[in-house]
């Protein structure tokens, strides 16, 4: 008579979910579409995925912006897939993936028995540069009180507008 002994693990740990930049998100948090999400997940036995979806708020009101399998998905960076021992990986995604304006991210790590933990954040992707139409005068201004109009705009915040003038006798600003 043979035996055979192997061994087992009952898993009742769910991973964790970390994101370590932005380190918080609060209402109305504007990133710059060249900013990168980073984080870690981790699991005590073995880590089997992360993924990502984004939304146009309210959540569930239209189609994804973004579906991400970090697994397989070539822009994130630092994980090597599954692996016997995966215990934990860092993550990077870049925010240009999201385009322009609001966004309502989910981000779910899976460990290899099912658990799974999760993380939301929502924030605005500014990825547009800011907008000036500042038409040339007609006329060479010849006093103090001519007046100069133009227009500033961004799509989404527009945090000052600053005006400089030449003297074009002397070259100062």
């Amino acid at each position: 008579s043979a035996s055979t002994g192997f061994d087992f693990y009952i898993d009742r740990t769910s991973p964790t979910l970390t994101v370590s930049y932005p380190k918080a998100f609060p209402p109305g948090l504007i990133l710059s579409s060249s900013d990168t999400l980073r984080g870690s997940a981790a699991d005590s036995l073995m880590l089997c995925n992360i993924k990502a979806r984004g939304e146009r708020p309210p959540r569930g009101t239209s189609p994804p912006i973004a579906l991400v399998d970090f697994y397989t998905h070539p822009t994130w960076s630092g994980y090597s897939g599954y692996v016997a021992g995966n215990t934990g990986k860092d993550f990077v995604y870049p925010l240009l993936d999201l385009g322009s304006g609001a966004v309502d991210l989910a981000l779910t790590a899976f460990d290899c028995s099912g658990l799974s933990a999760s993380q939301t954040a929502v924030f605005v992707v500014d990825a547009e540069a800011p907008r000036v139409d500042f038409p040339a005068p007609a006329v060479t201004f010849a006093s103090g009180l001519d007046v100069l109009g133009g227009t500033a705009s961004d799509d989404v915040l527009l945090a000052k507008v600053e005006i400089t003038v030449q003297d074009a006798a002397s070259g100062r600003w």
